[in-house]
Order: C-alpha cells, then sequence, then structure tokens
C-alpha cells in the first residue's frame, strides 16, 4: 500500500481523503489501494467519517451500514463488532 500511497498521492496518505471530491471519488480513491475491496473500503470510509470527520458530500452510501470498528468505543463495543463479523462470515451477503 505504501508505494501506491508514494505513486498516486506523492507519499502524502491524507491526500487519498483530504483531496476526494465527494463520496464517489473518496470510495473509489480507497478501493484502488492494495488490499481493499468493498467492505473493507465501506468500513475505512465509516472509520474517516465517525472518527476524523471526513464527510465529503455523498459519502454516507458508501459507509459501513453495520456495527463496525468505525463504532467500537469500548470493550463492549469492540465485543459487539467481533459479534457482528462472525454473523457477517457465518452468512455471507451484500451489506
Amino acid at each position: 500500500m505504501t508505494q501506491a500511497v508514494v505513486n498516486d498521492y506523492g507519499g502524502d496518505a491524507g491526500a487519498v481523503w483530504r483531496e476526494a471530491r465527494d463520496g464517489d471519488d473518496l470510495a473509489k480513491r480507497i478501493s484502488k489501494l492494495p488490499g481493499f475491496g468493498e467492505m473493507k473500503t465501506k468500513i475505512m470510509i465509516s472509520v474517516l467519517a465517525k472518527k476524523f470527520g471526513v464527510k465529503p458530500p455523498g459519502w454516507e452510501k458508501h459507509a459501513a451500514s453495520w456495527h463496525s470498528v468505525a463504532d467500537v468505543d469500548s470493550p463492549e463495543t469492540m465485543a459487539q463488532a467481533r459479534a457482528v463479523k462472525r454473523e457477517m462470515k457465518a452468512t455471507p451477503s451484500k451489506h
């Protein structure tokens, strides 16, 4: 992933989200990074929005619609996020 940030964003990881025009662009930028499929992209957008205030217009439609690490703020919510992840793995579907 580091090489992709160097090649596409001049080594400035923050440019991935800081320069995104809107939610569509943000999702496209994140999903182009190595290792980021659809679900990981949605989770990353949720983390950026909920933890760092990165909310370009339209970000909501690309964010995770389930309880994820973006919602973790205590041991209890971490346990809930893990339970959701186990359930999602046990019953795969589109999220």
